[in-house]
């Protein structure tokens, strides 16, 4: 029975001391520093809804390439963003299919942020517009984040509605 017991204890002692990096305690001092965008891909559908209430839509798939982008999470609460990338943007509108390439240039802007948990809440400098982003599969080297954004417009009388869908990953 001892040496049941024994075999128990040691047996529990490697199961809470055999965590790798990657169930690593993650705070908001080890968010600070340097994240570069890895890879990014997007869904939607833009909706374009004319005065006389008539609408037509467009599904569209994006995803990046040549990504040069990096954010830096600051511990005085600030960040900043550089860099572009171009998205091969696929759109398809009622079967007809179109592939264009769309460079992009500035990641997200500057600003505040903070992190409470899995949520990531930032403040652009600029526009003031503060965003709730998901925290998801954080540890000290990677993360990534699925966002979704409806985003309303007016030109010219017609109301444009786009829907997007976007998976971000990041490493240091």
């Amino acid at each position: 029975m001892k040496f049941l017991n024994s075999f128990i204890l040691l047996a529990l002692l490697g199961v809470l001391f055999s965590c790798g990096d990657d169930d690593e305690m993650v705070t908001e001092d080890s968010f600070v520093g340097q994240w570069n965008l890895i890879s990014l891909d997007y869904s939607g559908t833009s909706t374009t809804i004319d005065p006389d209430g008539e609408s037509i839509s467009i599904d569209f798939d994006g995803e990046a390439r040549e990504i040069m982008t990096t954010v830096d999470f600051n511990a005085d609460g600030t960040y900043t963003s550089q860099g572009s990338y171009i998205i091969d943007l696929t759109t398809d509108f009622y079967g007809y299919m179109q592939t264009q390439s769309v460079p992009f240039e500035g990641f997200v802007g500057n600003g505040t942020w903070e992190l409470n948990g899995n949520t990531l809440t930032t403040t652009d400098t600029q526009s003031q517009n503060s965003s709730t982003i998901p925290v998801n599969n954080l540890t000290n080297s990677s993360w990534d984040t699925n966002l979704t954004v409806t985003q309303n417009s007016m030109q010219q009388g017609f109301t444009i509605i786009q829907e997007i869908n976007g998976n971000y990953f990041f490493e240091r």
